[in-house]
């Protein structure tokens, strides 16, 4: 059985995964990309969802402060490590799309 090392919310890879070696058990640390606190707002399918959305609906920024965001990050290519499992494939596919192909100058 593979267990999904990535943010359920942001798709992230952290250094340890963030539902334990079981997948079973959350770390409740929290994803330096998105903010997500595993175990806490990554354990129901919409939160899961209305937390994505907050995070997309921002700019997908990277929100820790302690550590630095990735020199080669990319969260458009970073969003597609998400585990299907907690991807909404029927409405998330238009909205990252939208975002993704909006205009500089409309983000602001």
């Amino acid at each position: 059985m593979m267990i999904a090392t990535f943010c359920r919310v942001c798709g992230y890879e952290p250094e340890e995964a963030p539902w334990g070696e079981s997948g079973q058990q959350p770390t409740y640390q929290y994803c330096p990309c998105c903010n997500t606190q595993f175990g806490v707002t990554d354990a129901v399918f919409e939160q899961i969802q209305a937390e994505r959305k907050a995070w997309i609906e921002a700019g997908m920024p990277w929100r820790s402060k302690r550590y630095a965001q990735p020199e080669d990050w990319n969260p458009l290519e970073q969003i597609g490590l998400i585990p299907y499992q907690f991807v909404n494939l029927k409405e998330e596919p238009e909205l990252v799309r939208a975002l993704a192909s909006r205009p500089k100058d409309e983000e602001s």
